[in-house]
């Protein structure tokens, strides 16, 4: 297990208010997404997401017939996703990224990663590309969905509530991507889903060569 230091600014906020923004997340509807996501896997598929969130994806994919693992940095945000939805019990696990990922090469289909890698330094995201390469089977899916615009932030990328974000145009994502040996199937841009101006998300699948 892999955990998170108590001192970084990112972590620290969904530590200590995970009750409250697993809630709020509950709110939010990416069930469009979702689907348009898994018409691009198999029947039955094994998925990695990485970053709990509320367990409300995860849900929705296990609810599909699909074979879930969860990933999370925080243990507040991955107890309160277990507690929301009990399904998930014992699928989600603690793990801080960039260390590599806990798992054998070619363990499987899917990669999904929805509002996780923004959190990252620049550095840190082509390892953790690379490392989701690793995981998955050739052909396999990879999914993601970052911010492309998202204002208020400082010179270090950190919003009023200290956390990190990496923000960068489809451009730069694209070719963070395609360094990491995936070819691109299917992108789009959409607004903030819970309504928050001046937010937009790049939202992509890729498959791995």
């Amino acid at each position: 297990m892999s955990r998170l230091d108590d001192t970084d600014p990112t972590l620290a906020y969904y530590e200590t208010d995970a009750a409250r923004i697993t809630a709020d997340y509950e709110t939010v509807d990416l069930s469009a997404t979702l689907e348009r996501i898994v018409l691009r896997l198999p029947p039955a598929a094994g998925i990695l997401e990485l970053g709990a969130g509320s367990g409300r994806d995860a849900a929705f994919l296990l609810g599909r017939g699909f074979e879930v693992t969860v990933l999370d940095g925080s243990e507040a945000m991955a107890e309160r996703a277990a507690s929301l939805h009990p399904e998930l019990a014992g699928r989600i696990r603690v793990h801080r990224l960039p260390a590599p990922l806990p798992f054998p090469d070619e363990a499987f289909d899917a990669v999904l990663s929805l509002a996780t890698l923004m959190h990252l330094h620049r550095a840190s995201i082509a390892d953790v590309l690379t490392e989701c390469r690793r995981v998955l089977r050739p052909g396999g899916t990879l999914a993601v969905s970052v911010p492309t615009e998202r204002p208020g932030l400082d010179e270090a990328g950190r919003d009023d509530r200290g956390r990190h974000f990496t923000v960068m145009d489809a451009v730069a994502w694209q070719r963070l991507i395609r360094g990491a040996d995936f070819e691109p199937v299917e992108e789009w841009s959409s607004a903030d889903a819970a309504g928050r101006g001046g937010i937009r998300w790049w939202t992509a699948v890729w498959q791995a060569k």
